[in-house]
């Protein structure tokens, strides 16, 4: 890959494409949005990948890139990426992003109410099962950040879960 062997970064497109994919809907909530960042990310990898010292850190840098590339996509579009973690849930309510009837994507619409700096952590940890110590690594901060964001996270999921779907309204 490091030549440019078309055929290795072919290889190397099918077995992230998806996992990365995934990640950049999640944070952009947006499908047109994570195609192109998709696009973006790879081309960055491709032109980059010459630059990597340690081709066992490829994954780790990979999501480095798309995250780097989610929070620009963010900023362009002017979506409020929240630095400070006051709180982290977005004001956007759960139902307002579900059709009615629709749970399967309960989780996915509480997990998109998250704001940004949450829904990537939960994301990568949750859907992407990376260590801690990758996810430290991609977001830029220490273990033990990463470790209270994701806990920030579940409790927030959990509240979000029973604000919305109290007893009274399952039955």
């Amino acid at each position: 890959m490091r030549r440019g062997n078309g055929e290795a970064f072919g290889q190397l497109y099918e077995r992230y494409r998806s996992s990365i994919y995934g990640y950049c809907l999640r944070l952009l909530r947006d499908k047109h949005k994570a195609e192109d960042a998709l696009q973006e990310i790879f081309l960055r990898m491709y032109h980059g990948v010459a630059t990597l010292d340690n081709q066992f850190a490829l994954r780790p840098w990979l999501f480095t890139i798309a995250r780097n590339t989610a929070f620009s996509t963010m900023k362009r579009s002017k979506e409020h990426i929240d630095v400070e973690e006051d709180d982290a849930i977005d004001y956007e309510s759960p139902l307002e992003k579900i059709t009615v009837g629709d749970t399967k994507d309960l989780l996915g619409a509480l997990v998109a109410s998250l704001k940004p700096t949450y829904r990537e952590v939960i994301t990568l940890r949750e859907y992407e099962g990376l260590s801690y110590e990758e996810i430290a690594e991609i977001v830029g901060v220490s273990v033990s950040i990463v470790k209270a964001r994701l806990l920030k996270s579940r409790r927030a999921l959990v509240s979000l879960f029973h604000k919305t779907y109290r007893r009274d309204d399952v039955c």
